[in-house]
């Protein structure tokens, strides 16, 4: 990637995603052998600027404890060239650690041959230098939590469900369920609430919640009046991403409204994204030429070809991973309805770039994918109008034929147990039971009653199932 373009990616965004304020972490190694010095205060806190979970460590072992016992996290490591030299070798093979960057004294050469392990970032003699790569590698990173599924279509299939079936549209379902209910004032400020927690003393970071906290009434209050195009969802939610769980309706509803000012012509808009894929899921897609592919997060695209295949040039020769580029074709004629898109340039708190954002949920038809000149691969998508399309209509048909209830929650808990995600069916199931309204009907009673009891059935679990009953007439007791 050169210079000119790395340089252009930076320039597009200046923070990262907070949404993985529970995904990164950024890890200094500095023992007391080593010249080079952090200063606590300043130099954290520019740390935590771009990621919010950092941790100094001046033991080898203990940090690399902490890393292995945080298996499914992604980690940027600071070290010295000093304990570099001892430890590199030994952990350049982790897949938890992305990059690696080399903190040199002003008046040291590093002896470490940077080409021979890839993690390495560069080596760096200050702190802000560290930080505007650590600010890409982590964009970067976000940029590949992507959470995407596929399945083959084809047109003799049955339209018999499978457990492959109810995953896939699981998004979809699990979509327009979150998007039919209010958020509650309580709802709301709990979310605030555990947020203010995760960044305690990151100073950054406690000042956009309590900015988000302000907005949030005068955004609820456009929504309530049905002119949310002059709320700030939109900006919200491309200035830091960790807010969607509370913007997402009205997220929705904006970019429903400008697809449908922008839908002026009925020529089919191509759009970009470049990204890293794992192995596996790539060859997942590659075998599934012609079946669906379906997206579960709002998705940020461009209109310019440069900008997002210097995302994929980012992720090339990363271990385990592919780099991609998405070639997306938007059909305008799909109703905006369906699967909102528009071009949020002029909205964004962003304004430098030509992006266009996709509703989640959003799924397509999988073309081609080739590997291009390059060396990177090419997923030539293409949106599809799920009101046309017969099978994946009578798939979803059917599916909620299960799941229907009265109560949107109640929809929830059966959906999460239908596709064997138990934990969060049990998540749903303790929401409800906070909601003063669950009471007022023996009939929610007997329905979670019923729930509960399958699924710790289908777990095994006979002896849980009567503690739950217990608990619940003792709760109704005393409420009554």
């Amino acid at each position: 990637m050169t210079d000119s373009n790395k340089s252009k990616q930076m320039n597009r965004r200046t923070d990262v995603n907070l949404q993985s304020i529970e995904t990164f972490h950024v890890i200094c190694l500095i023992t007391n052998e080593d010249q080079v010095v952090l200063h606590q205060e300043n130099d954290v806190a520019k740390f935590r600027r771009i990621v919010n979970n950092f941790r100094l460590f001046n033991d080898r072992d203990a940090c690399i404890d902490y890393i292995t016992e945080l298996a499914t996290n992604k980690f940027f490591l600071i070290l010295s060239a000093h304990i570099g030299e001892q430890i590199i070798p030994l952990i350049d093979q982790c897949s938890q650690i992305d990059s690696i960057y080399i903190y040199l004294a002003s008046e040291m050469k590093s002896v470490l041959q940077t080409e021979f392990y890839r993690k390495i970032s560069g080596n760096f003699v200050d702190i802000d230098s560290i930080c505007e790569q650590l600010n890409f590698d982590a964009r970067r990173c976000s940029n590949n939590l992507l959470s995407m599924s596929s399945i083959p279509f084809p047109s003799t299939r049955k339209h018999q469900i499978n457990g492959k079936d109810v995953s896939f549209m699981y998004s979809q379902l699990i979509r327009d369920l979150f998007l039919d209910m209010d958020l509650s004032i309580p709802s709301i400020r709990d979310m605030i609430f555990h947020f203010s927690i995760k960044f305690e003393g990151n100073e950054r970071g406690l000042a956009l919640i309590d900015e988000l906290d302000r907005d949030y009434c005068s955004m609820q209050s456009n929504i309530r009046a049905g002119t949310v195009s002059k709320g700030k969802s939109i900006w919200w939610y491309t200035r830091c991403g960790f807010v969607f769980e509370v913007i997402n309706q009205a997220l929705r509803r904006q970019l429903k409204e400008l697809c449908l000012a922008q839908s002026i012509t009925n020529m089919p808009l191509t759009v970009y994204r470049g990204q890293a894929m794992l192995n596996e899921e790539f060859e997942q897609h590659k075998s599934n030429i012609n079946g669906l592919l379906t997206i579960n997060n709002f998705l940020s695209t461009s209109t310019d070809y440069q900008v997002a295949k210097g995302f994929a040039f980012a992720n090339k020769n990363r271990s385990g991973m592919q780099a991609v580029l998405f070639e997306i074709e938007l059909d305008s004629n799909i109703p905006c309805q369906q699967c909102p898109y528009a071009n949020i340039e002029h909205l964004s708190y962003y304004q430098t770039e030509c992006e266009v954002l996709i509703s989640m949920g959003s799924i397509y038809r999988i073309c081609s994918i080739d590997k291009d000149n390059d060396d990177i691969w090419k997923i030539r998508l293409k949106l599809i109008d799920k009101q046309k399309d017969q099978e994946l209509e009578t798939m979803a048909d059917n599916i909620w034929e299960k799941i229907r209830s009265y109560d949107d929650l109640f929809s929830l808990i059966k959906l999460s147990r239908l596709v064997g995600d138990f934990e969060t069916a049990k998540r749903f199931i303790d929401q409800l039971l906070n909601e003063p309204y669950f009471w007022d009907e023996m009939q929610n009673l007997a329905f979670l009653d019923n729930e509960v009891g399958l699924i710790c059935e289908e777990q095994g679990d006979f002896t849980t199932a009567s503690v739950y009953y217990q608990i619940f007439m003792d709760m109704k007791q005393k409420r009554h």
